[in-house]
């Protein structure tokens, strides 16, 4: 009886903790769940991570797994991944583009740091959290859309992001001016300018460079304040009437130096 029994042990334990190889990806294995380890430095092209490993699900990229495989062009992660470790794919140069799937709710440190030819970020709604310099110097990012459920973005996040013209903040920030202001200091560190609407819209628009789409009801009004440091107290700058078409461009840098502007609603 005994015997039989230490089998069974061993037979579970194998089964719970392992590694291996699948092309040129390495893996780990703990409690029934896959981790992506590391990559070959010959892998080129596109990847595709698969979602499940030996009958189990991959639920994580290891930090550095995926750093400095400098020939991957694309690469796809599958939804059954749940978090994305620390500079996970920092040093991919020929990466442009990549989409975090839905299961995803942790980006972490560094993450797609020095991703020089990344273009495009589609971050998923379940994203809770993005880590200090995710996208650190991705010096070809344009636009990025931020998923609904993101609450925290780390410092430097988008630090030499200097081909950034565009980024999508959910409708849930609407509410929460403190909140898009955090943003778009991480965004830009060294200056930013707060667009509103008059009136909800589903998304919040930033348009590079210093230029500002408001819109509204037709005729109303808002205040554009300016300020030359966070430190001093905000000034009015100008008062802006909405057209007849429910929107009002505006040139930020037009008849002003100052750095950091705001719409008070």
């Amino acid at each position: 009886m005994h015997s039989i029994w230490l089998v069974l042990l061993l037979s579970v334990l194998s089964s719970s903790v392992g590694a291996g190889t699948l092309g040129d990806l390495t893996y780990k294995i703990a409690e029934g769940r896959v981790a992506i380890t590391a990559c070959s430095d010959s892998a080129e092209g596109d990847l595709v991570i698969p979602n499940k490993i030996e009958g189990l699900p991959v639920t994580s990229i290891g930090s550095y797994a995926f750093s400095y495989c400098s020939s991957l062009t694309s690469i796809t992660i599958p939804n059954s991944v749940t978090s994305i470790g620390v500079s996970a794919f920092s040093g991919c140069g020929s990466l442009t583009s990549i989409t975090i799937p839905e299961g995803v709710t942790s980006i972490g440190d560094g993450a797609f740091g020095e991703c020089t030819s990344l273009t495009s970020i589609t971050i998923g709604d379940s994203v809770t959290s993005i880590g200090e310099a995710a996208f650190y110097y991705c010096t070809s990012l344009t636009s990025i859309t931020i998923g609904d459920s993101v609450t925290s973005i780390g410092d430097r996040a988008f630090e030499g992001c200097d081909s950034l013209t565009s980024i999508t903040i959910p409708e849930a920030f609407h509410s929460k001016a403190e909140a898009i202001r955090l943003i778009i200091r991480r965004l830009w560190p060294d200056g930013f300018f707060l667009p509103s609407s008059v009136t909800r819209t589903p998304e919040l628009s930033i348009r590079l460079p210093l230029q500002l789409i408001l819109t509204g009801a037709q005729n109303a009004e808002a205040v554009i304040e300016v300020t030359e440091s966070l430190n001093q107290p905000w000034a009015e700058w100008r008062t802006v009437v909405i057209g007849e078409d429910g929107w009002i461009k505006i040139d930020l840098d037009e008849g002003t130096e100052r750095r950091f502007y705001r719409v008070r609603e």
